[in-house]
Formats: C-alpha cells, structure tokens, sequence
C-alpha cells in the first residue's frame, strides 16, 4: 500500500519536472536560477526515492523479525521513529523494534540499511560535513 502511494507520487513529481523544464524552456531565467530549480525537484524526488526503498527494504525485513520474535529472551517492542539526514533531506523512519536479553535494543531495519549507529545524519553528510571542514581549516591556515 505504501509503495503504490509513493509510486503515484513519484509519477507526479516527474510530469512536474518535465513541466518545469517546459517552462524553464520559454523562459528567460537566468541558468543558474534554472539549475536552483531543477535541482530542489531533483532532491524532492530523491527523498521520495528513498521513502519508497524503505518501504521495500521494510517489507523484507519482516522475515527477521519474525525469526527475533521466536527467538528466546526476544520481544517486540513496537515501532519506534528514527530521524534521518539524508543528502535529499530529512526523512522519519517508523521501525520495527525488539529487545533481547544480552543485547538490549534491535532495530534490524537500521541495520539492514546499514544506518549509521548514534547518528542522525547519513555517512553522506558526515562525510561533506568534515570535507569541508577540512576545507576551511586548511584555508585559515594558509591565510
């Protein structure tokens, strides 16, 4: 069901973009405030993309939690929200979670996405964050 809704919604957001690039042709806007425009629909459809690959990959990792949920000393503890920055945005992923004697809290779903632990922003971003950090300390100090 989710995925049909994110579906629909990514065949809108293309027509939109075409039409925006319909429009972008007839204009006289200048290329940069072009590139600012396509680029905002472009990340627009990325965050989409991702909520609709999440959907999946949730749907997959059902059959870990059923094996969880067999498991001795497990239980499911509901579904708990985790905030996410990604490149395209910020999205909130509602998992699946359990608890296990021995190993406290699961969330396989992180780490069937390979989520970052402890961290609300993606491996992307930390990565841009400290390349440009890096960036400017080498600026200041050959100023």
């Amino acid at each position: 069901m989710e995925k049909q809704r994110l579906t629909q919604q990514l065949k809108q957001k293309f027509e939109a973009l075409v039409a925006l690039s319909d429009r972008y042709i007839e204009s006289s806007d200048a290329m940069h405030d072009i590139e600012k425009g396509l680029l905002s629909q472009l990340l627009s459809i990325g965050l989409l993309l991702l909520r609709y690959i999440i959907a999946g990959k949730l749907k997959q990792s059902k059959a870990y939690e059923f094996a969880l949920d067999t498991q001795v000393g497990c239980q499911s503890k509901g579904k708990k929200e985790r905030r996410y920055l990604s490149l395209f945005g910020p999205l909130s992923i509602k998992r699946p979670s359990h608890w296990a004697s021995g190993r406290g809290i699961i969330y396989k779903l992180d780490e069937y996405l390979q989520l970052p632990g402890g961290s609300y922003w993606s491996y992307n971003i930390q990565e841009l964050y400290f390349t440009v950090i890096g960036f400017v300390q080498m600026f200041e100090t050959s100023a």
